[in-house]
């Protein structure tokens, strides 16, 4: 089966696009087909077909064999109706001006509702194809022979740029070493790898129709390794969904302000400054709908919070091997769930922690964590894990409103706990909402043997993986 850039139709398509996709998509696996955004850039070639490094653009016209008939006449207002083929033809001449290349391109016009007999004889220009090629095992064959001559790199790139300049990526947002080149002539753009634009343009397709699948949600997953390129889908992607989608409302989480900053600094370049996207910390997001009628509580600094630990530690745990780290990892997996009594932790599935704990010193480490939560509030204090835990609450108890949004769209998601993503889920809109997560499974809780089934996301048949790394 052949890699379609996108996966599914573009939304809006004719009929006859949709069905030379589905004969496209039949095609052997070695054929990379890579469909226009007509909403992004305007008329143009419908199809880039990739193969060995040769290329055929196409142009899928929708004439009946009425239009064809009626081709250069005058309709019934006095207007002369255009002649066959020639519409189509001037979608393909302007991107063939645009691309400078030493070797002829090859371009053809898709007739899917006409026979031979009414294309008549070859014109200039591009071939014209009847729907008796359509058969695919003739098809396929027909190709062979139709795709220009071997191209160089360089004027793969020049085509890739025309055709789906959002692949282009400026060269500060790369992580690739430069590449030296024997002359300026062949210097040519970063583009995103094909395996890259596949995953930034899966189900672009976000209609306002309700869902049919189990889930309240659309779901994707992005698993990628270091430097494979996932932040860099989640920027881009925020901004083609932007431009696709302008009234829709979208957020982009990560979990550190690091990150976020960077995140920011990209997509303001890219998107020309527009700030109706917005970026947060998932805790920064937080703190940005916290109640303006509740206290906001100082969170606890590293060494004070060891040493609140240890001497709790001590108190409770003191004659058994959990140490205060030990400790202080249990409470933040204790906060990071929907877990709020002694049953919820007794009771609680901990694959993955990394120690055991019988079910007897479970209770008294539930008894540690309590006090530590009461010493705590004695000072005037919280931890960071308390944050997103007291909006849940505010939220459930109708303390707190919280915003919709339509899109969100997740970085390093391996980072995130499941209460995090139990909020995340409540803030998309019911039955519309498209819920976007980039990660890496060698970090994070991933990285722990824990699954994402176990954090409240169900990811099974919705994962792309990226395995090329360009760092």
């Amino acid at each position: 089966m052949a890699q379609l850039i996108p996966t599914t139709p573009i939304q809006g398509s004719p009929p006859e696009v949709i069905r030379l996709f589905h004969l496209l998509k039949r095609l052997p696996d070695e054929v990379v087909v890579v469909q226009r955004l007509p909403a992004l850039h305007g008329p143009g070639p419908d199809f880039l077909l990739l193969r060995d490094n040769r290329a055929l653009f196409i142009v899928v016209s929708t004439s009946t064999p009425q239009e064809a008939e009626r081709g250069g006449q005058m309709d019934l207002f006095g207007g002369e109706i255009r002649p066959l083929g020639e519409v189509e033809q001037e979608r393909l001449i302007e991107i063939s001006h645009s691309i400078t290349t030493d070797t002829q391109l090859s371009t053809a016009i898709i007739f899917p509702n006409l026979n031979q007999k009414h294309l008549g004889g070859q014109r200039s220009g591009a071939i014209w194809v009847s729907k008796e090629t359509l058969a695919p095992d003739r098809f396929a064959n027909w190709l062979d022979d139709h795709l220009s001559p071997p191209l160089s790199t360089v004027a793969i790139g020049r085509i890739r740029e025309q055709f789906t300049p959002e692949a282009v990526v400026p060269a500060a947002f790369t992580v690739r070493q430069p590449i030296e080149r024997h002359t300026e002539a062949e210097l040519g753009q970063y583009l995103l790898d094909y395996d890259q634009e596949h995953a930034l343009k899966l189900d672009l397709n976000l209609t306002d129709a309700g869902q049919t699948t189990a889930q309240d949600f659309k779901l994707r997953l992005i698993n990628g390794v270091a430097g494979s390129g996932k932040s860099l889908i989640v920027i881009y992607r925020a901004h083609i969904l932007r431009r696709l989608f302008p009234r829709k409302r979208i957020l982009v989480l990560t979990h550190n302000r690091a990150l976020i900053h960077d995140l920011r600094r990209r997509y303001t370049q890219l998107s020309a400054g527009d700030r109706e996207v917005q970026l947060y910390t998932f805790l920064g997001w937080c703190r940005r709908h916290w109640p303006q009628d509740k206290v906001w509580r100082k969170t606890i600094g590293y060494r004070a919070r060891l040493s609140l630990a240890a001497q709790i530690g001590h108190e409770f745990l003191g004659d058994t091997a959990v140490s205060e780290q030990m400790l202080l990892e249990e409470i933040d997996w204790y906060k990071d769930r929907l877990l709020f009594s002694r049953d919820d932790y007794l009771q609680a599935d901990r694959t993955g922690r990394g120690f055991a704990l019988n079910q007897s010193i479970r209770g008294r480490v539930y008894d540690a964590m309590t006090a530590y939560h009461e010493a705590l509030q004695n000072q005037q204090l919280m931890d960071w894990g308390d944050v997103p835990r007291q909006l849940w609450r505010f939220w459930h108890n109708g303390e707190a409103a919280l915003p919709r949004y339509d899109i969100i769209l997740v970085d390093e998601a391996q980072f995130f706990a499941p209460l995090w993503f139990e909020i995340i889920k409540r803030i998309l809109t019911p039955d519309t909402g498209h819920l976007f997560l980039v990660a890496d499974a060698s970090q994070g809780f991933l990285k722990r043997g824990q699954s994402w089934l176990s954090s409240g996301l169900d990811v099974r048949g919705r994962v792309h993986r990226l395995q090329k790394s360009y760092r």
